[in-house]
């Protein structure tokens, strides 16, 4: 049982990484204190007390495993606009969203 503690609490680790990341993305237009800004909001993301039951409990692993591959997915998604591989990582967020619905 502990096992699955710990593979909880590293995917909503995981998540509040893409959630920073998607803040960096969303912010980038502003530029000012966007790295702060989006640590910010990643902090809260990430100690917010609704969070504390996906982690906690076991039955609620799908729900992290679910939000980390759909944040993956929109992460792809802009960044498909941003660089030149568009097309890659428009697909990889097709596989993305498809797999997040699993």
């Amino acid at each position: 049982a502990p096992f699955i503690h710990v593979v909880s609490l590293f995917l909503h680790m995981a998540n509040a990484i893409i959630v920073f990341m998607l803040c960096i993305v969303l912010a980038k237009p502003v530029e000012a204190r966007s790295s702060s800004a989006a640590l910010c909001g990643a902090l809260y993301f990430a100690l917010h007390p609704l969070q504390c039951e996906t982690v906690v409990w076991a039955s609620c692993q799908p729900y992290l495993l679910a939000s980390f591959w759909g944040g993956l997915s929109l992460l792809c998604f802009l960044k498909s606009f941003e660089t030149s591989k568009s097309r890659f990582l428009y697909r990889a967020s097709v596989v993305f969203f498809a797999v997040s619905l699993l």
